[in-house]
């Protein structure tokens, strides 16, 4: 599921069609995309505040910095 919601914010973000395998993995309850987060908790729901509209599909919760920020997503030169 972190996966698909990871996916699906890219797509989204480089204006690429989503996989039709993406939409088939949502979770059953809100979890965030590191284990230690808790999307659940008053703190989280203001960081999450501007989580990517995927988020809300998968239920799988990550902020918009996240998802822009391309040095945590590949290898440096």
């Amino acid at each position: 599921m972190r996966i698909s919601a990871v996916v699906h914010a890219l797509c989204d973000r480089d204006g690429v069609a989503v996989p039709g395998w993406v939409y088939k993995h949502r979770s059953r309850r809100p979890i965030g995309l590191a284990a230690s987060l808790d999307p659940t908790t008053e703190w989280a729901r203001i960081a999450l505040a501007d989580a990517p509209s995927a988020c809300a599909y998968h239920d799988v919760w990550f902020d918009q910095a996240m998802i822009e920020n391309i040095t945590v997503h590949g290898f440096r030169d």
